[in-house]
């Protein structure tokens, strides 16, 4: 601001003042809360951006694991049907040497006995792969994609 001053009696010049006066605002509280806060939102994004990293990953290993266990189940009930086919077949050859009266009962019962063991394995294997079709499905977050058949 410039300012002068009329002359007074017995003054020849008048009286001025030249004043320069500036703010600097380093500690406004408006300033650095403004700060504060978008230093605030940037760490929250990278925060949000990690998690979702994390989130992706996580969800990939979900449904690897989920897809080779659906793998495996097939392969088991697709080896246990077969166990199964044989063991059907030794209860036929046991039943025909028994006819014969060329093997024991007690040859005939172990045989039926394998093949119910052979069964339950093979009910075992099919209960994985339901399972296992349930927890893909889960994984990739649709109901029913892959179908229990």
């Amino acid at each position: 601001t410039k300012d002068k001053t009329s002359r007074k009696i017995g003054q020849t010049d008048r009286t001025g003042s030249l004043v320069h006066s500036g703010e600097l605002a380093i500690l406004d509280k408006d300033t650095m809360s403004i700060k504060s806060e978008i230093a605030e939102a940037k760490v929250n994004k990278m925060k949000a951006e990690n998690d979702l990293i994390q989130t992706r990953n996580q969800t990939e290993l979900e449904v690897k694991e989920a897809y080779y266990n659906y793998q495996e189940a097939i392969l088991q009930v697709k080896n246990a049907i077969e166990k199964v086919r044989f063991q059907e077949e030794a209860v036929k050859v046991a039943r025909a040497q028994a006819g014969l009266n060329e093997a024991l009962q007690s040859q005939q019962i172990e045989a039926l006995v394998k093949l119910t063991d052979e069964k339950s394995v093979y009910v075992k294997a099919l209960s994985d792969y339901n399972l296992s079709i349930v927890k893909l499905n889960k994984a990739i977050g649709i109901k029913e994609y892959f179908r229990i058949d």
